[in-house]
């Protein structure tokens, strides 16, 4: 089954907003995604809270002082955006949660021994981390 960034974050329930264009994306940038849509996303790829804050670009305690649909800073919520971006597509070429999340937290030499999920908290990292997902989906060994 597919998943779409949209699910990834807690679906229509959640972000009342459609995620289909990069106009819908600039939106919620503005409006700021409801910090339930980035607690559905850290359960998603089993990180623990302040691993999750290190990957948006905040802390723990600024995390932890929005309640569940206080609406997050625009830069918390691009980075969440980005986040769920990979993760959607980790999940469509892995078609497995558990082999995703494997793949994530093991050194990839393709990356020169990196681990994915510690350089996604830049904006370079995420980007190297989507490229090998794609080249991974295209069948090219990474």
């Amino acid at each position: 089954m597919k998943s779409t960034v949209l699910d990834i974050l807690g679906g229509d329930q959640v972000l009342h907003h459609p995620l289909n264009t990069t106009l819908d994306y600039i939106e919620v940038v503005k409006e700021g995604l409801p910090k339930t849509s980035l607690l559905t996303l850290q359960k998603r790829i089993n990180i623990s809270i302040p691993q999750l804050a290190k990957l948006v670009g905040t802390s723990q305690r600024n995390l932890s002082r929005f309640k569940e649909t206080d609406p997050l800073p625009s830069p918390v919520t691009e980075s969440t955006l980005q986040l769920a971006q990979i993760v959607a597509k980790g999940m469509e070429v892995f078609d497995d949660a558990h082999k995703f999340n494997l793949w994530l937290n093991e050194p990839n030499s393709s990356m020169d021994g990196a681990v994915p999920l510690e350089i996604m908290d830049s904006r370079y990292g995420s980007q190297l981390v989507l490229d090998i997902l794609e080249r991974i989906e295209w069948g090219i060994y990474s």
